[in-house]
């Protein structure tokens, strides 16, 4: 989708600007009790995944082929569109292959290009986490996800095959998604023929499910020992069923459906800890644990945001997330040179850009000794001098400010209070009575 079309086909509302475009690094908080945050209200959700499954925001769950360029979602609006949403898969003749190509989204008055690892902000590569006055991106678990500051909506995604929409407003929406009217039974080709970006492009039309005995049987087992309790899944899991028999049945064995598993399973996490979560090792099935680097697990529901060095109590949403994760009782070292499971204890700390191992000390503020310990500084209670001065009339106290004290008065410039906690150590008590003539 060039800019020209993308401006053409959707405005934003004059009052929206995009501001910066530099990345912001995240804060250090101190160490406290892991909090959860409040879920944002979910008006609609809508999905797609494996080789061409789709979930529009009524329920309806279909699947088509094709490699065109389609509106996946877009605000239908005559004019000041909020959000106009894009996908594309390749046309690679091995069904294995078959991936989402390119996901171009326009929110807000930024213009996101996504292809496989690579995102583009108004045209300049970001790394992750990015944020700028109205949009935040950062990495969810196996998926990157894309948040509006407004509360608009939020976007994930992985660099295969899966792409979730999440609408936490009302919107008269159209495309692939559909309408967020949740009126069943619209005529879902004559959907996709009207989602088609391009004329050029052949027309498509939804699969007609094939089954066979042995994909049912098997589809039925899995479904049903370890997804179809899960709340998103309950009343769809037929027609989820029907995608998992269509994907063995049409394609040629169990592992062929791992992508609808895998679908069912972030669904599933939603709902935080389940049975869901040892799918992968049923004997079974076929479909592969990822990998992790360094000494990180795989799990089906990890935190969303993990514990780290930088961030040792990092706030938590109420879902949890498929992805690689620490063991328990280790935190992610994100501010060494290697990105790999430590124990607090062996966090290093950073300041002013400057790494320091465990035990290391650099100068704090007052001439304080700071020491890297258990992933936060610790530093000794140094008094920091100060300077009270009078001249006439004007006087300027410790902390910079300045009064003006007209006429022939006496007052007490400084008493030093013993019974307050932070000068216990001084036993000395001094007034100074000065008189000053205007």
């Amino acid at each position: 989708m060039t800019k020209d079309r993308l401006s053409a086909s959707l405005s934003t509302p004059d009052y929206l600007t995009s501001g910066s475009n530099e990345s912001e690094k995240g804060i250090h908080i101190p160490e406290a009790t892991p909090k959860y945050s409040e879920t944002s209200a979910i008006v609609g959700e809508s999905s797609t995944w494996g080789k061409g499954a789709y979930k529009a925001f009524n329920g309806q769950i279909f699947s088509f082929e094709s490699s065109c360029t389609y509106t996946f979602c877009r605000h239908c609006a005559e004019s000041g569109s909020y959000f106009n949403i894009e996908i594309k898969r390749n046309n690679q003749s091995d069904v294995e292959k078959r991936t989402i190509e390119k996901i171009t989204v326009l929110i807000d008055g930024n213009d996101i290009s996504i292809s496989g690892k690579t995102i583009l902000v108004n045209g300049e590569s970001i790394s992750v986490p990015f944020n700028n006055k109205l949009i935040h991106i950062k990495h969810y678990g196996d998926y990157t996800k894309l948040e509006s500051r407004r509360g608009i909506l939020s976007l994930m995604w992985n660099t295969k095959d899966k792409l979730s929409l999440t609408l936490h407003k009302p919107f008269s929406t159209c495309g692939l998604c559909g309408n967020l009217s949740y009126v069943p039974g619209e005529d879902i080709d004559e959907n996709i023929a009207n989602s088609k970006i391009s004329d050029d492009c052949p027309t498509a039309v939804t699969n007609q499910y094939q089954e066979c005995e042995d994909g049912k049987e098997y589809c039925d087992k899995v479904i049903g020992t370890y997804f179809e309790k899960c709340g998103k899944i309950a009343s769809l899991s037929n027609e989820y069923r029907q995608i998992c028999i269509e994907d063995y049945c049409k394609n040629g064995g169990k592992k062929y459906t791992c992508d609808s598993f895998s679908e069912l399973s972030r669904l599933c996490a939603s709902d935080g800890a389940g049975a869901y979560e040892s799918w992968r090792n049923d004997t079974d099935i076929v479909c592969e644990k990822p990998v992790c680097p360094g000494t990180q697990i795989y799990k089906e529901c990890s935190p969303s945001n993990p514990s780290t060095c930088s961030n040792v109590a990092p706030f938590q949403n109420s879902e949890c997330v498929s992805g690689c994760t620490c063991p328990e009782g280790f935190l992610l070292d994100d501010i060494g040179e290697n990105v790999t499971c430590v124990l607090k204890a062996d966090c290093p700390c950073e300041s002013n850009g400057k790494v320091y191992m465990p035990g290391e000390v650099r100068e704090g503020p007052c001439f304080s000794n700071c020491t890297c310990e258990e992933a936060k500084w610790s530093c000794t209670e140094e008094l920091c001098p100060g300077r009270c001065k009078v001249e006439g009339s004007s006087l300027t106290t410790f902390d910079g400010v300045s009064y003006e004290h007209p006429g022939n008065c006496h007052f007490l410039a400084v008493h030093v209070c013993v019974h307050l906690e932070y000068f216990r150590r001084m036993d000395i008590l001094s007034s100074i009575m000065i008189s000053s003539d205007s």
